[in-house]
């Protein structure tokens, strides 16, 4: 019985030292690895509600356009296609012709948007007679973005308007068109955006500010006004 006692205890004793062993033997935690790679973009979520100013936008007219050059890197091409065609519904801000003091001389105004963005947009002032045998650009701009991935997005402004009566930058058309019947202004356009009229101030790491040229072609319905003048000069 004694001895069947003592091994019990001996065996006891033994368990508890090797445990005792390989506790005292195990290291520290080593270092954390590297960090993975990150994974796959998540498919896109489901389109929002409408915003509020949705239903100031309306339907009305096109211009389309086409913008090649450089992003900033001077090497990589910058070869984008856009569409514009809504208005604000609110009369002041639809496409307009109206009389200007220089007899015979209309002006033609119109901003384009895109359907989601008011930010997205192609505007043209110019004055013209009825007949469009010679025009004249007053101003114009476009802004252009896309989303490049989830850290990156392109951006592209430019603008033309004169100076001192001199443009800033060539601005032709061909094939112009206007039915004084229906107000429909037809026609393309080529413009050369100079490099100091690129306007970079919402610039990212692939936005441009190097020249680039914009061609497109526009149909739009404008809306004459009417302007009645009454001087109470003696």
């Amino acid at each position: 019985m004694k001895k069947q006692l003592y091994n019990a205890l001996c065996s006891t004793f033994y368990i508890g030292a090797c445990a005792f062993m390989l506790c005292a033997c195990n290291g520290k935690d080593g270092a954390p690895g590297p960090t993975g790679d990150p994974g796959a973009i998540g498919d896109a979520g489901a389109l929002g509600p409408k915003g509020k100013d949705a239903s100031t936008f309306i339907k009305n007219g096109t211009v389309s356009g086409k913008i090649t050059g450089f992003r900033k890197d001077g090497i990589t091409p910058l070869n984008e296609n856009f569409q514009y065609g809504y208005q604000f519904s609110s009369f002041d801000n639809r496409a307009i012709m109206k009389e200007t003091t220089t007899a015979g001389m209309y002006e033609f105004s119109f901003t384009l948007y895109d359907s989601i963005s008011f930010n997205k947009r192609f505007q043209l002032i110019f004055e013209a007679p009825l007949d469009l045998s010679s025009i004249s650009v007053i101003d114009a701009q476009v802004i252009y973005s896309k989303l490049l991935d989830v850290t990156k997005v392109l951006e592209v402004q430019a603008r033309f308007y004169t100076i001192a009566g001199k443009p800033t930058s060539p601005f032709t058309f061909t094939d112009m068109s206007y039915n004084q019947t229906t107000g429909l202004l037809t026609g393309n356009y080529v413009w050369q955006a100079e490099n100091k009229y690129v306007d970079n101030s919402y610039s990212s790491s692939t936005s441009t500010n190097l020249p680039l040229t914009v061609t497109g072609q526009f149909s739009i319905p404008f809306q004459q006004v009417s302007s009645f003048r009454i001087s109470n000069d003696q």
